[in-house]
């Protein structure tokens, strides 16, 4: 579910990204594991094929992994690159715009960011 303080918070990772001078796999991580600390996305796996609900929780799993445990695995890399190079090009062609510097469009933004959140 989302909410505007969550929202206020990923919003202000994917500013912190467009604001490194340079974009590396090292940061594109950090950003990752921010959405993640943050709440930006939820993962849900429901009941189904190979999923006991009956099993007990505080058994140990099976070495080989058994017919009840779910692995899944989440690529976000594309997304957060298409969205580093969308708020890139918007920053730039507005603080073009405007006249001034990319540093004060993002410090807008965030103010912005933090006012909507706190409505």
């Amino acid at each position: 579910m989302s909410t505007p303080a969550t929202s206020r918070e990923a919003a202000h990772v994917l500013l912190d990204a467009v604001s490194v001078t340079e974009v590396s796999p090292d940061a594109a991580a950090l950003a990752y594991e921010r959405l993640v600390e943050v709440g930006a996305f939820v993962v849900q796996v429901e009941q189904g094929q190979g999923l006991d609900s009956d099993g007990d929780p505080d058994a140990e799993p099976p070495a080989d992994g058994g017919p009840n445990q779910v692995k899944v695995n989440i690529e976000l890399s594309n997304l957060l690159h298409a969205n580093y190079m969308t708020l890139d090009w918007l920053i730039e062609e507005l603080a073009h715009a405007r006249d001034t510097t990319r540093d004060d469009i993002i410090i807008a933004l965030r103010e912005h960011l933090d006012s909507v959140a706190a409505k």
